[in-house]
């Protein structure tokens, strides 16, 4: 029996007993998660299946269906969480969909860099953001001398070393296909996501969606009762993240893609993005987009500003921008005027008691994912009491960082943001025009989280929000890998998109 022959069998008798114990698992999970994914499984296995079987290249069709999987299972998150705690922060280490996803897409790979006779593919990282991410690990490992709940904090360590993995595997989509097939699915999900916020807005009223995550609906008081909607993020600020991250990319698309069906649809996505995130109320994210999409104009149009065309993309903008505030003007004015009950007002004070506590603990702090259980113990300004009976976060996510991981953990943080905005910015008018406006969009998504963490816990409350960032780091990572590559070749390689326009 050869080499071939062996691994064929063993990788018959592997997935079977994979597949063998995730039946036995799924069998045993209450009844709503039960259906949810015999039912997802009933509805998508045949087209999966048809999928695969009308081109040869099965292989490749298999890592983009689970590079697919992979991103719609950030927002519909079907997910198990083993060792789960109540808590105000990282509360579980979670197996989800995505990750399963993951580690299949990095399973094919590690077979072509390790077992296939072609020898093609190999791995490689970016080394500055890989490295300055483990050393933000670190700055976490070391910040268990000081913790007083362990628990919490390896809770967090596991998350971070899930994320690890995440960046290693996008920054190995070394093909454009893949990386075409991931921005195509975050588009498909952000439409699929502001229908349903849509939908939410209008009635009041669930979609039944609450095994991929959709909770109630949340009533806010500005003048007249309005819904913020939730999508099947489950809250309606960190659904805010999910539109300020996506809108910029997608907009971005719009102006680089050269299919002009895909170009379109990268529009209507953008467009609808917009009613999506209104239905949020969320100021933070509002406040992000005209800045991110400035940011992503002004990158994209650079030395074509006079040109007929930018008018004519310019006009379109604008009017689709215009119809916006046009309709959303009397919500929007009420929601930024209107009494908030104090909810800015408590950002200023919980910052100081965030530092009180970071006077205390300045080198390692008090420990990684400790913050909400001992922050009423170590402030001494006793603001962070004004919550009475419920444990709470600082709504800053750097102060945050700061507190649990000290002066080193902030700093090696900063440190992989500096690196990642370096390393897109570097690459934004060296590589080919469809990358540019990827690279674009990503760091518009970026810097808008960015900022919008200034008033919020940020990306790092939620592990799927937490995937996303992560995704656009990685995508930065492995578009600088495949710049590299080709110029290491000393060949200017089409893109799929150019090479279809020939």
């Amino acid at each position: 029996m050869n080499e071939r022959t062996l691994l064929r069998y063993l990788r018959y008798i592997v997935s079977g007993l994979f597949l063998g114990v995730v039946s036995l698992k799924v069998s045993y999970l209450p009844t709503k998660y039960y259906y949810g994914i015999v039912g997802a499984t009933a509805l998508l296995a045949p087209a999966a299946y048809f999928y695969l079987i009308v081109s040869s290249q099965t292989k490749t069709r298999l890592i983009c269906l689970f590079i697919a999987t992979f991103i719609f299972g950030i927002a519909f998150n079907l997910d198990y969480n083993l060792f789960y705690r109540d808590y105000v922060g990282v509360t579980s280490v979670d197996i989800s969909s995505s990750l399963l996803s993951l580690l299949i897409v990095f399973g094919f790979f590690a077979y072509d860099a390790r077992m296939s006779y072609e020898g093609s593919f190999h791995f490689h990282i970016n080394g500055k953001i890989f490295s300055t991410y483990l050393f933000y690990i670190a700055a976490g490992c070391l910040s268990l001398v000081t913790a007083e709940h362990i628990d919490l904090s390896l809770l967090e360590l596991v998350r971070l070393l899930e994320l690890l993995f995440l960046l290693f595997v996008i920054m190995n989509l070394q093909d454009r296909k893949y990386i075409d097939v991931l921005l195509l699915c975050l588009s498909i999900v952000l439409v699929l996501e502001s229908f349903i916020g849509i939908y939410q807005f209008k009635t009041g009223s669930l979609l039944g969606l609450q095994v991929f995550g959709e909770k109630e609906i949340i009533l806010q008081d500005i003048g007249f009762v309005v819904k913020r909607a939730t999508g099947t993020i489950g809250d309606p600020n960190i659904f805010g993240y999910f539109f300020e991250m996506l809108i910029p990319l997608m907009f971005g698309m719009f102006i680089a893609e050269r299919r002009i069906l895909i170009k379109c649809w990268y529009f209507f996505a953008a467009s609808i993005g917009c009613a999506g995130i209104y239905t949020t109320l969320s100021r933070g994210a509002w406040m992000t987009i005209p800045l991110s999409i400035t940011l992503v104009f002004l990158i994209m149009f650079r030395g074509r500003f006079l040109r007929i065309s930018t008018f004519i993309w310019v006009w379109c903008a604008a009017f689709v921008f215009s119809a916006v505030i046009a309709l959303s003007f009397p919500v929007v004015y009420k929601r930024f005027t209107h009494d908030d009950y104090g909810s800015a007002d408590t950002r200023g004070p919980l910052n100081e008691a965030a530092f009180s506590v970071i006077r205390q603990f300045p080198v390692f702090g008090v420990g990684l994912n400790n913050m909400a259980m001992v922050f009423k113990k170590y402030d001494t300004t006793g603001y962070s009491r004004m919550f009475v009976g419920k444990i709470h976060v600082v709504h800053n996510m750097y102060l945050q960082i700061w507190t649990e991981v000290g002066t080193v953990g902030i700093a090696a943080f900063l440190l992989m943001l500096i690196m990642v905005i370096y390393t897109g910015v570097s690459l934004l008018f060296r590589v080919h025009y469809w990358d540019r406006g990827i690279l674009a969009g990503l760091l518009a998504g970026i810097l808008a989280q960015g900022i919008h963490a200034m008033v919020d816990p940020g990306f790092k409350t939620m592990m799927n929000m937490s995937m996303l960032f992560y995704t656009y780091i990685g995508l930065i990572g492995a578009l600088s890998i495949i710049h590299r590559k080709e110029k290491a070749a000393g060949i200017v390689q089409a893109t799929p998109l150019q090479m279809e326009g020939q």
